[in-house]
């Protein structure tokens, strides 16, 4: 990017004007300049001035109602509740007294604060809570105890588990279960993916059974149907 010095006198006599300290290098600034019409996507790494640029962004776009917006007017998103408190924070003092900030929040106290604004379109009580990570891992012991029971109507026949091993499955399963949920993949979409990888298992004629590496080298035994239900049995104890 070339710029020449009229350019950057009147980029430092507007940033003046703004009330900003430092001069963003040409990739910062061309963030800043760019138009609200367009979306755009940002790839910074730490370190990078990422804060900074979004500080001075959202300064810009207040001071420039006719290209930009007001500062009430844009949402800014994070992960953690600590650096949604450090941008408003650095946000208020640049905007300086007197002027409505962005609104600041992680991308969870946004979506809860959007469903309790809706409860009711939803079919939701607006008083509902949202319950934490341990929790939630009870609710989770609790149903999948009655599933073992056979309280809850499921055939539990298939989980034929020592005690010691049920709290292991249990863990495993919730943990699955949160990244399933992480990745948007629904409950029936895994059954499907998981029975059809099983089904891909079942018709495959040999199956490799390997030791640990035993000196840099990894040994491997290619043995036929018959004797892997052989040792499956003797590993079931069947």
């Amino acid at each position: 990017m070339i710029r020449d010095r009229n350019t950057i006198d009147s980029d430092v006599a507007r940033r003046a004007q703004l009330g900003a300290t430092h001069t963003p290098s040409a990739q910062q600034q061309a963030v800043m300049d760019h138009p609200l019409a367009t979306p755009a996507l940002v790839d910074a790494g730490a370190g990078t001035g990422k804060t900074y640029t979004i500080v001075e962004r959202v300064a810009q776009l207040n001071a420039d109602p006719a290209k930009g917006c007001p500062a009430s007017s844009i949402l800014l998103l994070t992960f953690s509740k600590k650096a949604a408190a450090e941008l408003r924070g650095r946000i208020i003092r640049r905007l300086g007294p007197g002027v409505d900030p962005p609104e600041c929040a992680t991308f969870h106290a946004f979506a809860l604060s959007t469903l309790k604004e809706h409860a009711f379109e939803l079919s939701l009580s607006p008083d509902f809570t949202l319950i934490n990570e341990i929790d939630a891992r009870v609710e989770f012991w609790k149903a999948f105890d009655e599933f073992m029971r056979g309280a809850s109507g499921g055939d539990a026949s298939g989980f034929a588990l020592r005690f010691g091993v049920v709290e292991d499955i249990c863990v495993a399963l919730f943990d699955v279960r949160q990244k399933l949920r992480d990745r948007g993949i629904s409950i029936d979409d895994f059954r499907k993916r998981a029975l059809a990888a099983a089904d891909r298992f079942a018709k495959t004629r040999h199956r490799e059974l390997y030791e640990p590496r035993v000196r840099g080298r990894k040994k491997v035994y290619d043995i036929g149907d018959e004797e892997f239900a052989a040792a499956k049995k003797k590993l079931l104890g069947l």
